[in-house]
């Protein structure tokens, strides 16, 4: 087991040190109406699954600091983000104690009179109002490993057991998720999930005491990484937590235990200074003690995309450790949380205008924080494109093929004749060598982008629904200008390797115009089953897979391939001979260009056709983000890489229609 101090006064250097959240069902001890008075408990020891693990809030004697509550700490509604209530308290601080047999923190607050004040006093009383919340800075843990026992003997790991708390501030909340007392979390809104997991109490070892599976408090911002080991805070100078911190960063380098340098007052470079004695006489290879771990700040910002994209509603298998934690946080909880992991102090206090400044400034260079909001936004985008891209209202990826090049230089696709038959060979004859040729398609690759924005406003008011039908308009408007530019491709007609147009009588792929029916499309499959290889010898009997016709013949030409009747026929009773020969593909691109015509396609994994190329096999766009000082939210370029390339024409027929 190590301790971890969190030091008040650098919270860029200890990015746990920041105010956390937990809500617990309210337990009301004694109400006295004369006095307003109602006397509640507002934290116990139930773990909290925090996204670096499972966290603890420890009542043992010297744990808890009620000095910074007791003096200056303030009752809200809701940490003071209720719209109508705002941060102004509702009531006073009373008093304040640690119940040491219970372990929890107990306190008897006063309602203030007016309006607002009285009507969450009466809804407490009423009982309709049942959650309660404390705000709260961690200053130190205890780390206590897998199977490993705290020093108090009472928790058994993995856990992060806070043995140096301060509550900051206490609220009133409207949804508890446990049934007991206890620090739980909020009932999520959206899934109604309050699962719990275990950590052991050792008091009660046949009674894992429950932790949420999904993360801490909804709405909260939550700690970072366990930050390194310190002597105990009381009179501590920045001086001293800087030089706890730096004993420890270095220790933990070489694989070696901090302590005993921390409890004996030694210097950084006195600590460096034996750590390469130890590596000296031992001529142990620094390469030994190195360890590739998971990087804290990745973890964070997983957690926080995953949680965002359950707020969005979107489903994920698997989502990072914490990320529940995120789920119910508010974009300006998000970037006090980012603020004071850069190290901007009191960033909880400041309003979302002046945080937005700060990540704004952040983005620019002014901090150096992998996890910054515009980041955490970033990957969020970026997950949801791939979802976007995919439910995307086209049907050009139904009938063509994809190809990849590796920069934007032509490339030749070369198609192989079949080289002609097989000789028949003699006994102990020799294989004779048959000529062939091949064919090649060059294909090649241009740029698409363009430019779009968040505003300040919409970060402002939270509008994260805004932001996700933003980008997925954008994602989709993507997808439907490849699809755009597959059909012009097919309907413009254009010129072939050999000189000729994709559809020429010469190709044996363009017939006479004719309504669709069951003569039309016989005869394109017969013509398509008897084209040949490119030395022209080869029968390649290709069958057509798809029809692609603008939506105005749809219902026309699914009746000829549906009906279990021939629909040309005067009899009922004639079989037809098309249904399900083809599947039927609409698209209203089509019926800009001919709403008559209608195409015969081969599958493109039996047959080329047209290829979307793509560079390196990368099919969803590029999204990149920039702040700049021109702009008052996020600017962003989305661009792609793609080519619309006609390989070949033997997979492809068209009648105009008539």
């Amino acid at each position: 087991m190590k301790t971890r101090e969190n030091p008040q006064e650098n919270p860029q250097e200890n990015p746990m040190m920041k105010s956390n959240f937990r809500t617990i069902p309210m337990q009301v001890r004694e109400v006295s109406e004369q006095e307003r008075t109602v006397k509640l408990s507002f934290s116990s020891e139930k773990p909290v699954d925090r996204w670096f693990g499972p966290e603890i809030l420890c009542h043992d004697e010297g744990c808890v600091d009620l000095n910074r509550l007791q003096n200056v700490g303030s009752v809200l509604f809701h940490h003071g983000r209720d719209p109508v209530y705002g941060s102004l308290p509702i009531a006073k601080i009373v008093s304040l104690s640690i119940d040491g047999e219970k372990k929890r923190g107990e306190a008897v607050v006063s309602f203030d009179t007016d309006e607002k004040s009285d009507l969450i006093y009466q809804k407490v009383k009423s009982g309709s109002l049942k959650g309660i919340s404390v705000g709260y800075i961690v200053n130190a843990y205890e780390e206590v490993r897998a199977g490993k026992t705290s020093s108090n003997g009472r928790f058994t790991g993995p856990c992060f057991v806070a043995t140096k708390w301060e509550p900051m501030e206490i609220s009133f909340e409207p949804v508890p998720a446990d049934d007991g007392v206890g620090a739980g979390r909020n009932k999520n809104p959206e899934s109604g999930e309050d699962g719990m997991s275990a950590v052991t109490d050792k008091n009660n070892p046949g009674n894992p005491v429950a932790a949420p599976e999904h993360g801490g408090e909804r709405g909260a911002p939550q700690p970072a990484a366990p930050a390194p080991a310190a002597v105990p805070t009381t009179d501590n100078t920045e001086a001293e937590r800087q030089r706890c911190t730096e004993i420890y960063s270095l220790c933990r380098s070489f694989d070696v235990e901090p302590e005993e340098y921390i409890k004996d007052g030694s210097s950084v470079d006195q600590v460096r200074a034996a750590i390469l004695e130890n590596l000296k006489r031992s001529r142990t290879p620094l390469s030994s003690h190195i360890q590739v771990v998971a990087d804290e700040e990745d973890k964070y910002r997983a957690a926080a995309r995953d949680g965002l994209l359950l707020r969005m509603g979107e489903t994920i298998e698997k989502p990072a450790p914490g990320a529940e934690s995120f789920r119910g946080m508010s974009l300006h909880q998000l970037m006090a949380d980012c603020a004071m992991r850069c190290g901007v102090r009191d960033a909880h206090r400041m309003s979302p205008d002046e945080l937005w400044r700060e990540m704004a400034g952040h983005s620019r260079g002014q901090f150096a924080d992998t996890s910054s909001f515009v980041s955490i936004i970033n990957s969020t985008l970026n997950a949801t494109i791939a979802k976007a891209y995919a439910t995307a209202p086209t049907t050009y990826q139904y009938w063509t093929s994809v190809g990849s090049n590796p920069d934007f230089k032509k490339m030749t696709r070369y198609r192989m004749a079949a080289s002609g038959e097989m000789q028949e060979v003699a006994e102990n004859g020799e294989f004779k060598t048959v000529g062939g040729k091949d064919e090649g398609v060059e294909t090649g690759l241009k740029t698409y982008g363009k430019k779009f924005g968040f505003s300040r406003q919409t970060i402002i008011n939270d509008d994260l629904g805004t932001i996700a039908r933003m980008i997925t308009a954008h994602v989709r408007s993507s997808q439907r200008f490849i699809n755009k530019k597959c059909y012009e491709a097919l309907t413009k007609n254009a010129k072939m390797s050999d000189g000729k147009n994709l559809f020429d009588a010469s190709h044996h792929n363009l017939f006479t115009g004719a309504a669709p029916s069951i003569a039309s499309f016989n005869e394109m499959i017969v013509a398509m089953s008897q084209q040949k290889d490119i030395n022209n010898e080869d029968v390649l009997n290709i069958k057509p897979r798809f029809v692609l016709a603008p939506v105005t013949l749809g219902m026309t030409i699914r009746q000829i391939l549906e009906s279990t009747a021939d629909p040309d026929a005067t009899n009922s009773g004639v079989i037809n001979p098309m249904k399900a020969a083809f599947q039927l593909i609409t698209d209203a691109q089509l019926d800009i260009a001919n709403p008559k015509g209608y195409y015969a396609v081969a599958d493109p994994n039996e047959a080329d056709g047209i290829e979307v190329t793509y560079l390196n096999g990368k099919r969803t766009p590029t999204l990149e983000s920039m702040v700049s000082w021109n702009t008052l939210g996020i600017e962003y370029r989305m661009f792609h890489d793609i080519g619309i390339n006609v390989i070949d024409y033997r997979g492809m027929s068209y009648n105009p229609g008539k």
